[in-house]
């Protein structure tokens, strides 16, 4: 079988099936995540699925059904559950096997119920379209595949507050912003916050950051708002963690002898009129301010001629003879209890300097995570140790 991409035409051959099932009355059987090559299996909304074909003995394929659902490592689970089209054929309920006297030949055998295994010792059969074969069972006996990733010593390869480039269009020209907190979807899907202004079209574009002094394609921005009919502004860039793992859920801050330090990310907050919040922006850094406006409308001019947008719902902080400027937008902003914990208050949308004040625009984050609807962020309970360079991929 195979899945195709109508995003990028990539095609992953796989031969493994897995078993029959309905899903919310939809006909379909279940097979590996790991057929889907980094981000080929569409899973986005309003956007159709990836085609799955079946190979024929003469060669050619033929339609069975479309990427529904999946789970990549997320929760310890793995599946993709892929619709049954199947206009030719209709849905067999049958595993292949190995005869009970004969271990060379395979035959069909009646699906009729499951079975949860909960100590070791059983024989248990795995086959696929070539060969059947019989192992006993034992926990433990797999590789986990998010185990494998191709880096091995760069757990805070994107954090909030990483600088990170969106692709304009299909161009090699890129957008440099910063990334903001980490969430995770209803389905298990992780991703990073960053502003909708720092993609250009809203049409999936891929998005870097620098590891190991090379640009690496990190994600997708797949759901974008710059000042739609309610004011939203928020770009969210879904990872391909399966391949860098999951973001840090840490921020940068400045300790007492003016060294950038991990700080975890804890609950959301909600600051009030007249108290301090900081960001950090992968260009101009750390600054802090106090708030002096909740719930503004502002309007923003774009670059690459594009028109301008208005945002509702910001707040304002005056960030006193600092500012923040490009590159920095997206990048987090919280309140935070010394180096102990961060709380997210938002993101950067816009700075600059009015009657020689620096001031912040922020999109809040609860404003965000209700546009993007049972969103969450991702927290922790510690961070790496520092020693590292904060300022290595500007």
């Amino acid at each position: 079988m195979k899945i195709s991409s109508k995003k990028n035409h990539t095609i992953i051959y796989f031969k493994f099936t897995g078993f029959w099932e309905i899903n919310k009355g939809i006909d379909g059987f279940i097979t590996s995540a790991q057929c889907c090559f980094r981000n080929n299996c569409n899973l986005f909304p309003n956007q159709p699925s990836d085609n799955v074909y079946e190979n024929e003995d003469d060669g050619n394929v033929t339609l069975i059904g479309g990427a529904y659902d999946m789970m990549f490592g997320n929760n310890g689970l793995d599946y993709v559950f892929v619709t049954s089209i199947l206009i030719d054929w209709d849905n067999i309920p049958y595993s292949t096997g190995l005869t009970l006297d004969d271990d060379t030949i395979s035959e069909l055998y009646l699906i009729t119920s499951y079975l949860t295994l909960n100590e070791t010792g059983y024989e248990v059969d795995a086959g696929n379209t070539d060969v059947t074969g019989i192992k006993n069972l034992e926990w433990n006996d797999t590789v986990n595949i998010m185990d494998l990733k191709i880096r091995d010593d760069e757990s805070y390869y994107i954090y909030a507050g990483s600088k990170i480039y969106v692709q304009i269009s299909n161009t090699q020209s890129v957008i440099p912003c910063t990334a903001g907190f980490p969430v995770i979807k209803p389905n298990g899907i992780k991703g990073i916050l960053t502003a909708g202004h720092c993609v250009f079209e809203d049409t999936d574009p891929d998005v870097y950051t620098a590891i190991k002094g090379q640009l690496q394609d990190i994600g997708d921005a797949t759901k974008v708002a710059v000042g739609d009919k309610n004011g939203n502004e928020y770009a969210f860039i879904e990872l391909h963690t399966w391949i860098w793992g999951d973001p840090t859920a840490c921020v940068p801050k400045l300790d007492r002898n003016g060294i950038l330090r991990f700080v975890p990310i804890d609950s959301i907050y909600t600051p009030k009129l007249g108290e301090s919040v900081c960001g950090f922006g992968s260009v101009n850094g750390y600054i802090c301010g106090k708030i002096i406006a909740v719930n503004q409308t502002a309007e923003f001019a774009r670059s690459q001629g594009l028109p301008s947008y208005v945002a509702k719902g910001l707040n304002k902080v005056d960030t006193g003879s600092k500012v923040f400027g490009r590159g920095d937008s997206g990048g987090p902003v919280y309140t935070s209890e010394g180096l102990s914990r961060a709380h997210p208050a938002g993101h950067i949308v816009g700075g600059g300097k009015k009657d020689g004040k620096g001031m912040l625009y922020y999109m809040p984050i609860e404003k965000t995570l209700k546009a993007l609807g049972n969103y969450k962020i991702i927290t922790a309970d510690s961070c790496p140790e520092t020693g590292i360079n904060f300022w290595a991929q500007n």
